[in-house]
């Protein structure tokens, strides 16, 4: 097996670990992702199992071994057990820029003024929305049924 066959329900239950960063049973993901049979799980988890992506603990559960940016995870930086979307980064900085940009006018307010502001808004406005779609995303893998 190989990375670029991680497509599907595969992916999906990836997806659901790399997200969550925590182990999950096969009947977790099963009812997660609202499959049929446990046994369609173990299959997809044992896929994942052969391109050395998640290990089984233990307690028979499975958790990420190896990080891949696939999908949506190419959207995400991992810290620790945290996953952040990336354009939070960026989303935070031009606002603290366009927030500066505001408070320190120039003497006089002219033309290049006003374009610099309706840019640097429409920047911020833009940067937020795609950061908050990112989060909404991650929410709908990190949240528990």
């Amino acid at each position: 097996m190989e990375i670029r066959d991680l497509n599907g329900l595969t992916l999906e239950i990836y997806k659901v670990l790399a997200i969550s960063n925590r182990p999950w049973g096969v009947r977790e993901l099963q009812r997660k992702l609202r499959v049929s049979t446990p046994s369609l799980i173990l299959y997809h988890l044992n896929k994942l199992e052969d391109m050395d992506l998640v290990d089984k603990t233990p307690e028979r559960k499975y958790m990420v071994k190896k990080y891949v940016k696939v999908d949506i995870l190419r959207n995400f930086i991992t810290i620790g057990r945290i996953s952040i979307p990336r354009y939070l980064f960026y989303s935070v900085l031009v606002s603290i820029l366009v927030i500066e940009y505001i408070l320190n006018p120039p003497f006089i307010v002219d033309l290049h003024y006003i374009m610099g502001l309706m840019i640097g808004i429409l920047s911020v406005a833009i940067l937020w929305y795609e950061t908050l779609r990112m989060f909404i995303e991650y929410l709908k893998y990190s949240k528990e049924e």
